[in-house]
């Protein structure tokens, strides 16, 4: 009677949840890992030792941490950690890829070697002489000195002859000649006028579209003179509709 009520308490704890399964595998050839400790921070927390890499843990809904560790002999060998949601019932999935444990003062000497031997390579590069500067050395870099003045002497020589030559064709070159300047019309133009003619014709009002069948011009054309005419003051253009309505004054 005392173990049911404690298997009781432990099923109510964690209510009606999910199931959180897989594997624990080794990094590197993916080999289930056996005796592996499996960890997850539920309330209570539950742990179990995987057979041939498999746990299974009954969780309710919230976010856990999974931990697993592996040892040889005592000795931390492989460890992975992953975060896990669980939201709703169900079935989760999560396999636990196991890498290599690197404990803190390892890395700690790892780094100091690490800076040992970058200091000693470098100072084996270094060679005795140096500081010290040849004559053979400066010969490259003066010949690339004279050639680059010659470059830019040339350079020089032919942009100045190019300026007297367009300077010579700029005073041979003959001015062109005035065209007398086209006086200006004063009044609307024939196109305008004959607009004018047939809104006077038919009793000074008619819509655009009626204009446009009535003149021999396209659509652009008609709209380009109403605008002209309405911009000189000859016309009032009303919207009616999809279309205008065109009053001459």
């Amino acid at each position: 009677m005392r173990l049911y009520l404690i298997a009781l308490l432990l099923v109510s704890s964690f209510g009606v949840g999910a199931t959180i399964s897989g594997t624990a595998v080794e990094w590197y050839t993916f080999e289930p890992l056996d005796n592996a400790i499996v960890e997850i921070n539920t309330t209570p927390k539950q742990l179990l030792v995987t057979q041939k890499g498999a746990y299974k843990f009954d969780v309710p809904n919230g976010t856990y941490t999974l931990r697993a560790q592996y040892f040889d002999e005592n000795t931390l060998m492989y460890e992975a950690q992953e975060e896990v949601t669980v939201q709703g019932d169900g079935n989760f999935t999560l396999d636990l890829i196991m890498f290599p444990a690197i404990e803190e003062h390892e890395l700690i000497l790892d780094d100091a070697n690490n800076l040992e031997f970058t200091a000693l390579e470098e100072e084996e590069q270094i060679p005795p002489n140096a500081g010290q500067i040849r004559a053979e050395d400066l010969v490259i870099p003066a010949l690339v000195f004279v050639a680059a003045a010659a470059l830019v002497l040339w350079s020089v020589v032919q942009i100045t002859s190019r300026e007297s030559e367009i300077e010579k064709e700029i005073v041979e070159k003959p001015e062109p000649k005035k065209l007398p300047a086209q006086p200006k019309q004063d009044g609307p133009s024939d196109d305008l006028k004959q607009a004018i003619d047939t809104l006077r014709n038919y009793g000074g009002r008619m819509t655009q579209k009626e204009l446009r069948d009535r003149l021999p011009f396209g659509e652009a054309k008609v709209s380009l003179i109403v605008a002209e005419l309405e911009q000189m003051d000859k016309i009032k253009k009303f919207k009616k509709g999809r279309g205008n309505v065109i009053i001459l004054k």
